[in-house]
């Protein structure tokens, strides 16, 4: 005699607003990595802005590496958090492996760019926004690391 074993899978996602045939899901920007995506979009905006008034940005190839970094990154990021809050199946993304490799090249990508503009930028004369672009990239190193951090540990359960 056969039996049949059944799966039940219940998923609770809190925070859901449901109008027409727009579904967002406000729950998502409560939680931690709610949190993360909007200060790295935040902070990221800041470096950009930074560097693009900077009047020294077209001569030095370590602040250009710094803005487009930043670019890159928050339109993704900003693509990322987009998804997530617009559709319920976006919270699946947390769990894949481009989330956890984005966040690792996040990481490296923006302490390169925020070490080399600390480094090189006190240097020239009228730099101190770049100096605080270079730190402000150190800063959403830090919170991209803390991103894979939780990816990783979401991937091991």
């Amino acid at each position: 005699m056969q039996t049949r074993a059944q799966v039940t899978t219940t998923t609770t996602v809190t925070g859901t607003t449901s109008s027409g045939f727009l579904s967002l899901n406000t729950g998502y920007l409560r939680t931690i990595n709610g949190w993360l995506k909007i200060a790295q979009l935040f902070v990221g905006l800041l470096v950009l802005l930074l560097l693009v008034w900077w009047e020294h940005t077209a001569v030095f190839t370590w602040s250009h590496f710094l803005q487009l970094t930043s670019f890159c990154f928050l339109i993704v990021t900003g693509l990322m958090l987009g998804s997530c809050v617009a559709s319920l199946s976006g919270m699946t993304l947390l769990t894949t492996l481009f989330y956890l490799n984005y966040h690792i090249l996040g990481f490296v990508f923006y302490l390169c760019g925020g070490l080399a503009v600390v480094v090189e930028a006190p240097n020239i004369r009228g730099s101190t926004r770049a100096i605080v672009a270079g730190v402000l990239g150190l800063l959403n190193a830090a919170f991209y690391a803390i991103d894979a951090l939780f990816a990783f540990k979401g991937r091991l359960n």
